[in-house]
């Protein structure tokens, strides 16, 4: 074999034996980028590797960082594609998703009492009077005496004692008539609309606006230039809310906080919540109202002994001997084959009020 041949020969050996090495070695592979493999219509979203290459590791790296920060939100990855290999500072859950692990600041809970809470009253305690203010309409086609036998409508308002979002019989405590009226020869009545009001100058707690009018045009409809009435049902403060004692903007002293208009508690005796009457202002003058309590099942006197309920009452009255000052006192009622009449107690010595002879009075109030 002539030498250029051998020396041709020999080089192709060495080639082969060294390409395997150098495709063993470490390369980098970047991406997502955008690739056509067909050279068609087809574009797909993926990584760059050289030729010949094998992709034996990776590595995704997880953040908390917002996800504006990220160049690219158009790449999914699989759970089952991380079901082998190790995690650093992240987790795979059960339902094939990658978190960052727990370092113990969103799981481990001191107490639950710390902080700023929000608190309503369930919907299982009762109270009056309702702070919503409910109404409605009706037309009467059979004559109404405040319309002098003519039909006419009428318009009814109250507050909801119930919390059941409609004006019952004995929630009314406003009704105005609507009287029908001839129009050039023709009887025409009087149209309703209402639209709600948010808490401002006109609804210190917010309500609704009644305009009336009379149906002029005979459409059906109220128009702006048929309106000739309007008023606002405005709601009114909640008498009884639930209370955490904070934000109330008292000295405390002890378990006392004295505020602008007397002393309340401090905190709840047990627990951190608890009710009162309009927390962190004064109850207006003339309010009258009551808080009812759920029922409590008893158990039968033949499973235990020495059962008994208590509870704490607090309250601060402003009364002197002249009368006309504030006033609060319990009721209670057992249920026995049927409810018993409400029966007042009071603690030793008797409430420290004078209240007006006006107010109302329980039963069996001395």
């Amino acid at each position: 074999m002539p030498a250029e041949r051998k020396r041709l020969a020999g080089g192709l050996v060495l080639l082969m034996l060294l390409a395997p090495i150098a495709a063993a070695a470490n390369a980098n592979w970047a991406g997502p980028n955008s690739v056509n493999p067909q050279g068609g219509d087809v574009t797909l979203t993926g990584f760059r590797v050289p030729g010949n290459a094998t992709v034996l590791d990776g590595w995704l790296h997880v953040t908390d960082s917002p996800m504006a920060t990220s160049l690219d939100n158009g790449i999914a990855w699989e759970g089952s594609d991380f079901s082998s290999g190790t995690f650093f500072g992240t987790d795979l859950t059960e339902d094939d998703e990658i978190v960052l692990l727990d370092d113990g600041t969103r799981s481990n809970i001191s107490t639950f009492d710390e902080g700023d809470i929000t608190v309503t009253m369930h919907s299982n305690y009762k109270y009056t009077p309702g702070w919503r203010h409910v109404y409605s309409s009706a037309y009467v086609s059979t004559g109404l005496s405040a319309c002098n036998g003519t039909n006419g409508s009428t318009f009814e308002h109250g507050w909801d004692n119930d919390f059941d979002n409609n004006l019952d019989s004995d929630e009314v405590l406003w009704t105005e008539y609507y009287c029908d009226e001839v129009v050039n020869g023709t009887t025409v009545h009087f149209l309703f609309d209402f639209f709600p009001v948010a808490a401002g100058s006109n609804c210190t707690y917010a309500g609704n606006l009644m305009k009336a009018g009379l149906n002029l045009d005979g459409n059906n409809q109220l128009d702006a230039n048929e309106v000739t009435y309007q008023t606002y049902l405005c709601h009114q403060y909640k008498l009884w809310q639930a209370t955490t004692f904070t934000g109330l903007g008292g000295t405390i002293y002890g378990d006392e906080q004295t505020l602008a208009h007397g002393v309340v508690p401090s905190s709840a005796t047990e627990g951190i919540v608890a009710v009162g009457t309009m927390p962190g202002s004064p109850v207006p003058a003339g309010v009258s109202g009551y808080f009812l309590l759920p029922q409590v099942n008893v158990p039968n006197e033949e499973t235990i002994t020495g059962y008994y309920l208590t509870f704490d009452h607090w309250y601060h009255l402003d009364s002197t001997a002249a009368g006309g000052g504030d006033g609060a006192w319990i009721e209670y009622r057992i249920n026995t084959n049927g409810w018993t009449n409400w029966t007042y107690i009071a603690p030793d010595g008797g409430y420290p009020s004078t209240m007006s002879t006006d107010a109302p009075s329980p039963e069996g109030a001395p």
